[in-house]
């Protein structure tokens, strides 16, 4: 397989080639969508991400296979026990596919998910961000980055819910700025004081806003002012998640490149932001090496990039591709995989209302020290204590609301969300057979598959009290994967929600919505949302 170096090279000759015959191809496109039946006016199409699903049910098995014109047929695994045995225990049967490596390589070629394991470059592109799930750099780094930003959004949130006086608002940007200066701070070491959630909440507080009168009707707050980045990784979510559903993913690449002006904007965007924290950590490190401190990720990826370069003897880089897709990586998948779960989050906590008040109530109890004195809970208190009912209520949003990650393993459907296949041993993978046991079916236990139960994640056990011990194997949960290839940043995602959740519960209460403003219409990507996040708050 050749080098990315190798890739990188000929990709402009590609693009060049296919560029000679595009006009003719963009005009057979155009013709062949004019002649293509229309939707009936009014109707709109099942989700892409259900489809896999309702194709194993539709042809009653839990194994279908599909394929377009001209492609590879794929197959469907809508069973999760025969899933998890691949993922756990068979992943070396599995590379990670042609598909996959397709849907990110003409966005990140320098980054590891573009590879597979046995690229001659994935290993170098690995270890450069091997120090960023670590329990150091998790608790020393991310957490206080996450609890400063989301101390920034409580003091915004509190003075919106004064002017709203009970109206709803729209929370979906004010959730999606959050996440982005957590990874901003985390990834380059970016000031809380100098964030745009910072200047966003000066700019309110000057300004003339209008008042909320407590009905039902939304109150508008002025737009933010979205910086370069974070459109620049917006764009390269929305080309992700286009390319995952593709049926061509490099081919869809090729043409995205070529004439989307949004994806030149943003590589611009992305190389002028990263260029200078790269350069300022090169510089910094290349002063002094022995008195150089990591305080980001940026800072740790140059450290790995230095003893790689001294591995090699050599005092110039090979890894700027891989450092630079690297970070904007990272960033991605921090920014929005959180901005989508923590939207299903506010819109849970308001249709639940006894959920939301059980966990603000069993948070109180779990950190008696903050409230007796009438603070918040510290960021050592969150981190270090356990509270299994939070636990579970996130698994529980992860299973309900997933994140939208295509992989062919269903994520919804049977034994995930409905009653799975009634499948003979005899039927199953050797793997599968010999380690039998736990539950494979939400069907098998006493909670429906289809209801909304954080109780689902706690089970009974000696000494672990009335509420229950969290579990994350009660059952069916495939929204991380699993085994060697499970979600590389699902140690920051669970972190980054269990400080998030824990401070917005604790300082405010999210009222039911009015019915018209309930709804759960959701924007597919490379990472599912909701349409729609309004809340109704009330400062506690």
């Amino acid at each position: 397989m050749s080098s990315i170096r190798d890739l990188m090279s000929t990709y402009p000759m590609l693009v060049s080639a296919i560029a000679a015959t595009g006009g003719g191809l963009a005009l057979v496109y155009a013709l062949r969508a004019y002649l293509l039946p229309k939707p009936i006016p009014g109707k709109k199409g099942r989700r892409k991400k259900l489809w896999w699903a309702e194709l194993a049910e539709k042809h009653d098995s839990p194994i279908v296979q599909f394929f377009f014109p001209m492609m590879q047929a794929s197959i469907v695994v809508a069973d999760y026990r025969e899933a998890r045995d691949i993922l756990l225990r068979r992943s070396k049967e599995f590379i990670r596919g042609q598909a996959n490596c397709d849907s990110w390589i003409g966005l990140l070629p320098g980054h590891f998910i573009a590879m597979e394991d046995a690229h001659p470059r994935f290993k170098d592109a690995k270890a450069l961000g091997k120090d960023l799930m670590t329990p150091s750099f998790l608790h020393n780094v991310s957490a206080p980055s996450s609890y400063e930003m989301v101390m920034n959004l409580i003091q915004l949130w509190k003075l919106k819910a004064d002017v709203a006086q009970g109206s709803p608002f729209d929370a979906s940007e004010d959730l999606s700025q959050l996440t982005f200066n957590i990874m901003e701070a985390a990834a380059l070491g970016v000031d809380a004081t100098e964030t745009s959630m910072a200047r966003h909440l000066a700019k309110l507080r000057e300004a003339r806003l209008p008042q909320g009168r407590g009905g039902p009707a939304l109150v508008e707050f002025p737009d933010w002012e979205e910086s370069d980045l974070l459109e620049a990784l917006h764009a390269f979510e929305n080309a992700a998640g286009r390319a995952l559903v593709a049926p061509s993913p490099w081919l869809f690449h090729v043409f995205n490149n070529l004439f989307s002006s949004r994806l030149r904007k943003a590589r611009a965007a992305r190389k002028a932001a990263l260029t200078t924290y790269i350069d300022g950590a090169r510089q910094r490190y290349a002063k002094d090496p022995e008195a150089f401190v990591a305080l980001s990720a940026v800072d740790h990826m140059i450290l790995r990039e230095a003893q790689a370069m001294a591995k090699a003897n050599t005092t110039t880089s090979h890894l700027t591709l891989e450092l630079e897709d690297g970070l904007i990586g990272y960033m991605i998948g921090g920014q929005d995989s959180t901005h989508s779960t923590l939207c299903f989050t506010a819109k849970r906590l308001a249709k639940h209302q006894d959920i939301q008040q059980k966990l603000r109530d069993v948070l109180r109890a779990a950190h008696p020290n903050a409230v007796r004195e009438g603070r918040q809970p510290t960021v050592e208190e969150i981190t270090k204590t356990q509270i299994h009912y939070l636990d579970a209520l996130i698994q529980e949003i992860l299973r309900a609301d997933p994140r939208g990650t295509i992989i062919i393993f269903t994520l919804n459907g049977p034994t995930i969300k409905g009653k799975g296949f009634d499948v003979p041993e005899s039927r199953r993978s050797a793997t599968s057979a010999k380690n039998a046991g736990g539950v494979g079916d939400w069907a098998e236990t006493t909670y429906s598959g289809e209801e909304f139960l954080p109780e689902r994640w706690l089970v009974q056990t000696e000494g672990g009290g009335e509420e229950g011990t969290y579990d994350s194997m009660a059952g069916p949960f495939l929204s991380f994967s699993s085994g060697t290839r499970s979600c590389w940043g699902q140690r920051l995602a669970y972190l980054e929600l269990k400080l998030i959740i824990t401070l917005l519960v604790w300082n405010f209460e999210f009222g039911r919505l009015p019915e018209e403003l309930d709804d759960w219409k959701v924007i597919e990507g490379m990472f599912t949302r909701p349409k729609n996040t309004y809340v109704r708050l009330t400062a506690l």
